[in-house]
C-alpha cells in the first residue's frame, strides 16, 4: 500500500523536478533499518560530525527510505510539505480497524497487507517459559544481550519481534515483513493474551 502526496512547493534536486512524492506503508524491517543506521536512546549512533542523530534526522531517513528518494530530496522540502509527509506517514502507519479484530476468535490477527499467501496470524498466549527463553537469547532492557547479526545489543523491538515470531510460530523474517499497522495488531493481541480474563 502506498499513497502519493502532491507537493505545494515542487523541488528540483540534481536536475530532477519533483511535484509529488509517493510513500510506501512502513514495515517492521523499515523500522529496523532506520534504527540500525540512526540508533536509539539505548544504542545511540553518530553522524560524520560526531553528533548523535536526532529525531528530525531519523524522520528524514525514514521518509527517504519510504519514498525511495535520496535524503537530499527530503531535506529540500518546504516545511508545509514536510509536515504533510509526516501526516501521511502517520496515516500509513495506523490504518487499524480494532472493531474488525474484536469479531474474530481471540488470538486471530487479520493482516491488512497479506504476506504472500499469509492473510492471518494466529498467536497463542505467552507462558512463563517464553519469557525465560526471550531473556536467555535476547536479554532484557536492563541487561541486553549482544546482537548476533549486527553491531550493538538487542533492544525492545528486537525482543518483540522474537516473541511475536515464537507465539505465532512464524520465523522472524515474516514478522519483520509486517507493515506497521499489522505490527500494531500483533502488539494489541499480545497484550490481550497476556492479561487475565475477568470472567
Amino acid at each position: 500500500m502506498e499513497k502519493t502526496l502532491q507537493l505545494i512547493s515542487p523541488i528540483t534536486v540534481d536536475g530532477t523536478t519533483h511535484t509529488t512524492l509517493t510513500m510506501a506503508r512502513p514495515t517492521v524491517m523499515d523500522q529496523i533499518v532506520i534504527k540500525t543506521k540512526y540508533g536509539t536512546a539505548a544504542n545511540p549512533k553518530f553522524n560524520d560530525d560526531g553528533d548523535q542523530y536526532d529525531e528530525l534526522e531519523t524522520d528524514i531517513g525514514m521518509f527517504a527510505r519510504l519514498t525511495d528518494q535520496p535524503i537530499a530530496v527530503i531535506e529540500e522540502l518546504d516545511d508545509c510539505d514536510f509536515e504533510a509527509l509526516s501526516a501521511l506517514y502517520i496515516e500509513l502507519s495506523n490504518p487499524i480497524t480494532v472493531a474488525d479484530e474484536d469479531k474474530l476468535p481471540l488470538g486471530h490477527i487479520p493482516l491488512g497487507v497479506p504476506l504472500g499467501d499469509l492473510g492471518m496470524l494466529t498467536m497463542r498466549a505467552p507462558k512463563v517459559r517464553d519469557h525465560l527463553w526471550l531473556k536467555t537469547h535476547y536479554g532484557t532492557a536492563k541487561q541486553p544481550k549482544k546482537a548476533k547479526q549486527r553491531a550493538g545489543v538487542y533492544d525492545d523491538l528486537d525482543r518483540d519481534i522474537a516473541m511475536f515470531a515464537r507465539l505465532t510460530e512464524q520465523d522472524e523474517t515474516t514478522i519483520n515483513g509486517l507493515d506497521w499497522g499489522d505490527w500494531g495488531k500483533c502488539a494489541r493481541m499480545y497484550r490481550k493474551l497476556s492479561q487475565r480474563s475477568k470472567s
